[in-house]
């Protein structure tokens, strides 16, 4: 009897376990999925704790110590894998092929930031928010910084001295510019040029071109008057410049402000006329009161190019060249006119009625 019962014991046992083998998953199965594994690198240094995933799926998987992950049963396809860590993409790992019932295996992918731009990452550049601190850097001095990433700050630093204040010191190493007076405010690498003889910015150099000192203006005509347009600052006078720049046309030497003007249609004197009267052009102009084409010579002649407009002074009067009118008021007497017997002197020469009996 208690044989029967412990071989009953032992079928039952036999029944329950084979329903529990047969209930659990079965990974040997045909599948339509792989997995995917790697490792990720920051920098040289393995990633842990970062976030690798697929966007719009449930595929993901965090790095451990060593920066390696795994991530399993994604459905066969095309992904692109993203990594964050701390909330942060640090990059994407794209197009990765998975193939069921296998595991695509990335190898090692390094990320690394360069947030200041100056061609170093952690841990080489010691501060990746600033571009002037990176192994290529010179150490600076006196501003308590580890400019080259070193470990050291200020390494094989002089006494920095700055005693006229004005920001730069007179030690090599100082500074990124060697202040050359240390005695004077006004001379610095900063400092403006000025034609003192003074090498006032430090470059070497002395009043070179550029200084603040005279505007010259380009003479290309040689007439000592300059193209407005065309300046170079200069302690001394360049070749082909002057300090004048009235010039109207810097391609004639004939026209300036200092030349006569002349009936010729330009602006000689470049005073924004054209052909106005002057002493040494024009022509005389007479009123022609009677219409006989000759002219009184009297206060209203006018020097001109052009015949003037008698409006202004006589309104009854035309201009004429032709002087030696000795009565404007008739037009049978002018020089010139036959002499008549009248008691006038028609042809204004002076002597009456001559030739008459």
């Amino acid at each position: 009897m208690i044989y029967k019962s412990l071989l009953s014991s032992i079928i039952l046992l036999l029944l329950i376990c084979t329903k529990v083998y047969s209930a659990s998953p079965d990974y040997d199965l045909p599948r339509e999925a792989g997995d995917v594994q790697g490792t990720i690198m920051f920098c040289g240094q393995p990633l842990h704790d970062a976030l690798v995933y697929t966007p719009g799926t449930s595929f993901d998987a965090r790095t451990n110590i060593l920066g390696q992950f795994k991530i399993s049963y994604i459905q066969q396809g095309t992904y692109d894998f993203i990594v964050k860590k701390n909330g942060d993409t640090l990059g994407i790992i794209s197009q990765i092929v998975v193939t069921k019932k296998q595991t695509t295996d990335l190898g090692s992918y390094i990320f690394c930031s360069d947030f200041d731009g100056d061609n170093f990452s952690p841990p080489e550049d010691c501060d990746d928010t600033n571009p002037n601190i990176n192994p290529n850097i010179a150490e600076a001095c006196a501003d308590g910084v580890d400019n080259n990433c070193n470990g050291q700050i200020d390494e094989q630093c002089t006494t920095c001295t700055d005693n006229d204040f004005d920001g730069f010191y007179a030690q090599l190493g100082c500074g990124t510019a060697l202040d050359c007076n240390d005695g004077n405010p006004t001379i610095n690498p900063q400092a403006e040029e000025l034609c003192d003889s003074i090498d006032n910015d430090c470059d070497g150099i002395v009043d070179e071109d550029g200084a603040a000192g005279p505007t010259w203006y380009l003479d290309l005509d040689g007439d000592n008057y300059g193209d407005p347009t065309t300046t170079l600052n200069s302690c001394t006078q360049p070749q082909s410049y002057t300090l004048d720049s009235n010039d109207c046309d810097d391609s004639n030497p004939s026209i300036n402000p200092g030349a006569a003007e002349y009936c010729d249609g330009f602006d000689n004197n470049c005073n924004g006329q054209v052909d106005e009267a002057s002493p040494s052009s024009g022509q005389t102009w007479y009123t022609d009161a009677d219409g006989d084409g000759f002219g009184e010579q009297n206060n209203f002649s006018i020097l001109s190019c052009d015949q003037p407009d008698g409006s202004l002074v006589c309104p009854s009067c035309v201009y004429v060249l032709m002087a030696g009118d000795c009565n404007d008021t008739n037009n049978s007497i002018f020089l010139g006119a036959p002499e008549l017997c009248d008691s006038l002197d028609n042809d204004c020469n002076g002597v009456i009625d001559e030739g008459c009996p």
